[in-house]
């Protein structure tokens, strides 16, 4: 692929242009849009027909604004949408570092992903949900309540993934993972410490799939059947972690 970025500087106002061409030289990726100084303000914005994913040419909220300044970060009216796919991000009002508000329909992971791909799908599958980023500009936390519905990870199917995770309490990022379809069924739940950076996680696995994790491999690993089974208690850091618990191979096969 190729990259190219154009723009031009005229009265505290930057014009930018990034495209981004495939093998054949037709236009995958385009992002257009303005950067305006206003005293200690920089407000970002993307031109109304200034946006384009994997070919396809989305809307754009012609009102769409972000703001930057020492107070904070304010979004206003940034709404994208092509098709019945959607993502929008709205401060709860028009005040810098107000709660951040994220809303994601039918978004499929496609769209993004095949920027990176190479000779295969990196991954694939369609986000819901929301999310909500609080204090920004001091002590972050958030909420966030995903979905992703048929997820596939080079070309491998996983599954429907819920996921509810959030740092509501400082310093501690609570993980509420579900994996269901594709005759899959695991879950993970518990926190992971960012100031201890240790983990307490229980991870129920009734019944994962070896082809789902086929994918995982970067398909070193093919022609995988059976499934796997069993609960896992992980805890300690990142340098050594501690796995506790008993993991049963059900009729496993495979293929280096």
């Amino acid at each position: 692929d190729k990259m190219f970025l154009k723009g031009n500087i005229k009265e505290n106002i930057i014009s930018y242009d990034l495209q981004v061409l495939d093998q054949k030289d037709v236009l995958q990726y385009e992002i257009a849009g303005t950067v305006n100084s206003i005293n200690d303000i920089t407000q970002l914005s993307l031109n109304p027909n200034g946006l384009k994913l994997n070919y396809d040419d989305w809307t754009v909220n012609p009102e769409n604004l972000i703001q930057l300044s020492d107070k904070g970060i304010m979004a206003k009216q940034f709404e994208i949408s092509n098709n019945g796919s959607k993502i929008s991000v709205q401060s709860e009002n028009d005040i810098p570092n107000n709660p951040l508000n994220i809303d994601i329909s039918n978004f499929k992971i496609e769209t993004i992903t095949e920027l990176i791909k190479k000779d295969s799908l990196l991954a694939s599958g369609t986000i819901n949900g929301k999310a909500q980023l609080k204090d920004l500009k001091n002590q972050l936390t958030f909420t966030s309540d995903l979905t992703v519905k048929e997820l596939g990870v080079f070309g491998s199917k996983v599954g429907d993934l819920a996921l509810k995770v959030n740092n509501e309490t400082v310093d501690k990022l609570n993980a509420d993972v579900i994996l269901t379809g594709f005759d899959n069924d695991l879950k993970i739940n518990g926190f992971y410490d960012t100031k201890q950076k240790a983990f307490d996680l229980l991870v129920d696995v009734n019944k994962l799939q070896m082809k789902s994790l086929q994918g995982f491999s970067m398909n070193m690993i093919d022609q995988a059947e059976g499934f796997i089974s069993g609960d896992l208690k992980v805890t300690g850091t990142m340098d050594k972690p501690s796995i506790l618990g008993d993991l049963k191979f059900n009729k496993v096969g495979l293929h280096v």
